[in-house]
């Protein structure tokens, strides 16, 4: 979560550890995603798609991990700004765009705090489910 810890922040991550279920695995940076074997019933990601060099790569191999067809993707990440030389990703749109149905969005903004990361987003997301004819 940074270098120093965001009242906020840190209520709003443990509420998204709380509701996770099942196997859970916390995803807080890029190589978690890449050095472990699922299936997960359930991931809390914070602080790390807003971050990715290749969020797109980051989110397919998420998918990879949930367990099917129920597996749910819980993030608080910072969205929709710029780091330095280069653009943030919305985040909920990535998800989407990558087949997931993001559900309980909260977009909310951290006053006083430097304006890259001013901007965060809370919710969740699973699989896009098309019911059966």
């Amino acid at each position: 979560m940074g270098a120093r810890s965001v009242p906020d922040l840190d209520y709003r991550l443990n509420r998204i550890r709380s509701r996770a279920q099942g196997r859970v695995l916390e995803i807080s940076a890029v190589a978690d995603v890449d050095n472990v074997c699922g299936p997960y019933d359930d991931l809390v990601v914070h602080d790390v798609l807003g971050n990715a060099v290749d969020s797109g790569r980051v989110i397919l191999r998420m998918i990879d991990l949930l367990a099917d067809p129920d597996g749910v993707v819980w993030f608080l990440e910072p969205t929709a700004g710029s780091r330095g030389s280069r653009q943030v990703v919305d985040v909920p749109t990535e998800l989407r765009s990558r087949g997931l149905f993001v559900t309980d969005l909260d977009r909310f903004r951290l006053n006083g705090e430097p304006r890259e990361r001013r901007n965060w987003v809370e919710g969740c997301a699973r699989r896009n489910r098309r019911p059966r004819r």
